[in-house]
Parts: structure tokens; sequence; C-alpha cells
């Protein structure tokens, strides 16, 4: 039998796609569930890799305690995410290692949807090298995305109204479902509130959805399952006479977060310097993993590496990201009208959740969870036209690049976890687990403890936070934030002294408290009640970050 020519990414063109039907789905989700267990397994033993995951662990115990969230323990985040926290801490069990592994289980069900939604707008190879590309760039970033964080979260029902909306028939309930849907992932991450609205939109305008009238239903509908779940994270509060917190968190609390226009201007400033740097850094970057992964304090540890490596990672996929919006661009024409509906959803997902992320203020590369799904799919299918054309060769080597970046953390990662196993030592390691392990010794485990950094220690000791707005120790210099949370006294100095009043037994510190570093006074207060009424017990060494934490014991009587 004669065969064409191929080439050896074959299994990408559309010809070999039109010979090939789509692999079963269970096996896609396997595929997808054991790589996503893979690239994350290394950081399953860490206790903190981003202290804002550590605050919802907090938040999720707070609720399976017994209380209503935000009330008792407050933050400017909506309640669902802490809900889902609480859900995994009662299923999988109160230990880091079961809630990495949820957070994982999150990441491969969303990878699983860019599957579904680039197989069904394009074909199923865009949608597996999608999903395999949002696998590596959920976890791979800085800013601790390899923790479980509310864009993990949020990103599942996002992708899931996305499906829907291009591959059922609009009809009224597919759409109040996918408002639903889209409402529950902005009361997970609040930014999400513009999607919703941008969405309505859409569903309204595009001309492929009309009669005018057909539209209109189809957006009340959609706006319909907004306010279903509106109204079911509002209830409680209702109930419980607490309707102030809910208005103050979900609406007062994010205007003031970084409300200064000019924090907009910084978020754009810090992309497009985190995209230019890693293109230009590119090559230096190449040279540094070639040459080796580094040394930390003796220790091998790949983390280090993501400060340097994400940025040439982002730029790789922007840059392919842009070649799959401009085929789609110029083959506009020749698309039917269903893929074209889809294309365009995706597009305005990505332009939406990108403004999003400008509007929230300041920048975390976190954040950009949100944002890559979208970019993955149009990298996806220029990965699929370069594999299927005589530029295939440029395509293996930018695969071949973005593969070497992508794994030299993880080799670090899995050498560190190696080195420890060889030595004896606990897989499950971090300063908070030792701020722990003296708290035994020395007999403090139920004495009272003021955290300011890694917070996560409170879980591990049965406690909660000394005040309300310090389950993330940097609120407590966020006046804006303060001004809104209902607290007493809301400046920073009235709840310092609210702490230090209830006379902690332990206050864990850093020697470089770097929320502290514009509040001088604040400085002031603390390092004259150390000197006054406690004594250094215990420095522990925090390698990855040259620091040190350091524990406090008070030496006077209560």
């Amino acid at each position: 039998m004669d065969r064409k020519a191929t080439t050896p990414l074959d299994i990408f063109s559309a010809g070999a796609v039109a010979h090939r039907r789509s692999p079963p789905l269970w096996q896609v989700v396997l595929l997808l569930l054991v790589l996503t267990l893979l690239v994350r397994l290394p950081f399953f033993f860490p206790a903190v890799l981003n202290w804002d995951e550590s605050t919802f662990i907090l938040f999720g115990q707070n609720i399976l305690n017994g209380h209503l969230p935000l009330v008792d323990m407050w933050d400017f985040k909506p309640p669902i995410g802490f809900l889902v926290f609480a859900g995994i801490i009662a299923l999988l069990g109160k230990t880091i290692f079961a809630v990495r592994l949820a957070g994982a289980l999150f990441v491969a069900a969303a990878a699983v949807l860019v599957y579904l939604i680039g197989r069904h707008t394009w074909r199923w190879p865009v949608g597996l090298a999608a999903a395999v590309l949002f696998i590596i760039m959920a976890t791979l970033m800085p800013s601790g995305t390899a923790a479980v964080m509310l864009e993990h979260l949020a990103i599942v029902p996002l992708l899931g109204a996305v499906w829907l909306l291009i591959s059922r028939r609009p009809s009224a309930g597919v759409c109040f479902l996918a408002g639903a849907l889209v409402m529950l992932a902005t009361m997970i991450r609040l930014n999400l509130a513009l999607v919703a609205v941008l969405t309505g939109i859409y569903m309204l305008m595009v001309p492929s959805l009309r009669p005018f009238a057909a539209s209109v239903r189809r957006s009340l509908a959609f706006a319909a399952g907004n306010v279903f779940i509106l109204a079911l994270t509002f209830l409680p509060y209702l109930l419980a006479n607490q309707q102030q917190v809910w208005w103050s968190t979900l609406v007062v609390g994010p205007l003031h977060y970084n409300s200064n226009d000019s924090y907009m201007f910084k978020s754009v400033d810090s992309q497009v310097e985190v995209v230019l740097g890693g293109l230009f850094n590119l090559p230096r970057t190449l040279a540094t993993v070639l040459s080796g992964v580094p040394f930390v304090n003796g220790e091998v540890s790949g983390r280090p590496l993501l400060d340097t490596f994400a940025p040439s990672l982002i730029a790789l996929l922007l840059a392919a990201a842009a070649v799959g919006i401009l085929l789609m661009v110029f083959r506009w024409r020749s698309a039917d009208e269903s893929q074209r509906r889809a294309v365009a959803l995706i597009g305005l997902m990505l332009i939406a959740t990108e403004i999003s992320v400008i509007l929230t203020g300041t920048f975390s590369f976190h954040y950009l969870i949100q944002v890559v799904p979208f970019l993955c799919l149009f990298a996806g299918l220029s990965i699929s036209e370069l594999a299927a054309g005589r530029a295939w060769p440029a395509g293996a080597l930018a695969a071949v690049v973005f593969i070497v970046l992508a794994s030299a953390p993880l080799f670090g990662e899995y050498a560190l976890l190696v080195g420890r196993a060889r030595a004896g030592q606990q897989l499950a390691h971090g300063p908070a687990y030792e701020v722990v392990a003296y708290l035994r010794e020395d007999g403090g485990m139920e004495q009272p403890i003021y955290l300011m950094d890694d917070q996560i220690a409170y879980w591990f000791l049965g406690q909660e936070p000394l005040s309300r707005v310090t389950a993330h120790p940097s609120t407590i210099v966020n006046m804006g934030l303060l001004q809104v949370s209902g607290a007493t006294d809301p400046t920073p100095e009235g709840q310092l002294a609210l702490i230090l009043d209830q006379r902690p037994t332990y206050i864990v510190t850093r020697a470089d408290l770097w929320y502290f570093a514009d509040h001088p006074e604040l400085m002031q207060y603390l390092n004259e009640t150390l000197a006054a009424d406690y004594e250094l017990v215990r420095q522990i060494d925090v390698p990855l970050e040259a620091s040190t934490m350091d524990i406090y014991r008070r030496v006077v009587s209560p």
C-alpha cells in the first residue's frame, strides 16, 4: 500500500487526523491525570509554596470547625473557594499532601476540559497539545503555582462553561448552567466578574445566536444562572444576619485592594517586562540549565529555577499563541459558523481574563493561571500546524527548548526528594514543620502563638490566628482592607496592639519581615516588645530564601 511521506510529528497533521479517530476519552483522561501527577508530585511535600494557599487552608478548617466563612476569620475573597478547601480537608484528610493531591485533580480536570474544547473547535491533537501545555504552565510558574491556588479551582467551572457553550445547542437550560458555572468561578476568583458580564454581552450580540429575541432569552437565562449562584452564597449570611460581611467582602473589599489607578499600569508593565525578559534571556536561560542544576545551601532544589526559567516559558507560550491567533485570522472566512463561534468565545475569554487580571491592580504569576488555558488553546493550534507542514523542524526545536526549560525545575525537585529519602529524612519539609517540632519539644503546642509568616503552622497546631484579619499575615498592613474588615480598630497599629496585648507565649517572625519594611513604626513597636518581654530561643534556616525563621518565647509572667 502506498503511503504519503510523513513528518516525525505527523500525528498532529490534518491528514493524519482524517485517517485517525480520536482516542477514547478515558485514555486521554488517564494520560492527562498521570502527566499532572508526575509534574506536580515533587511539590506535594514542602509545607509552604505560597502563603496564600496556607490562608485558604486556615479558612477551610475554620468552616469545618463550624463557622460561617468570613465571619470569625476575614479576607476579601469570596467564600466558595474556602468551601472547596473545607471539602478537600474533610474528604482527604488534614495533611499538606492531601491538599496538593486534590489540587492536582483540579488541574487534571481543567486539562481535560482544555482538551475537549480544542478537540471540538479544531481537532483532537490540538486539544491534546493545549492540555499538556496547560498542565506545565499551571504548575511551573513562580509565586508558588505548584501550590493549590484559587485560580486552579476557578478555572474548572469557567472552562466547563466554555465547553458547554461551544459543544451544545445554546438552549435556555444550557445557558442557565453556563451562567451558573461562570458565577461559581467568580465566587472563587472575584476578578472573573468581568468575564461573566462580557460573556452575557457576547451571547446577546453574536450574530450566529440570533434572531435577537432568542439571543435575549439566552442572555436572560445566562444571567439567571449568575443570580442563582449569587443568591446561594448570600442566603447563609442573610439567615445569620451577617449581610454586611458578604457585602463588604464581595463588593467593598476588592475596591479598596490597591485602589490606586497606577497599580493597573504597574500590572501591565510587569507582564510586559516578564515577556520581553523571557525572550531576551532565552539563550542565557538555556545555557544555565545545560550547565547543571544549581545547589542551594548544599541541597538540590528546582524551585529557585522557576524564577529564572518561567519568563522564557511564558514568552514561548505567548509567541506560539500569537501564531495560532494569526492562523485563525487568515482562515476566518473558510471556517464554518460553529467554529467561528467557538473561536470567538475562546478569544473573548482570553481578552476578558487578561483584562480582569490587569484590573486586579497588582501582578503575581499565579493570576495568569486564569489566562493560560486560552493561550494554550491557540498555542496548540500553532503546534499542530507547524507539525503538519514543512516548518516542522522549527516546531520540534521550539518543543525541545520548552521541554528542557520545563523539566529542569522538576528534576531539581525530584533530586531533592531522592536526597532526603537517601538521608533517612522525612519527605515533608519546611520551616513550618520545624516550628511545630520545636513547640512540641518546648511543651508549647497549646500555647498562644503569633505567626508572622508560614501561618500554616496554626493548622498543624490546631490553632487559629489571634486576630480575625491576620489569617493572611500581611493584611495587617493593608489599610484599605482593614477599613472594610469590620475590625474594631482598623489600623495596622491597632491590630498589632490587639495581638500583642494578648501576650502570646510565642512570636514567630522573619529576619527579613518585608511587609513591615514600609512601616517603621510597626517594626519599632514589635522590636521593643520582643526586647522587653521575649527571648530568642530558636532560629530556623530558610535556605531557599537565605533567611531565618526566628522563634521568640515570652519570659515575663502573663
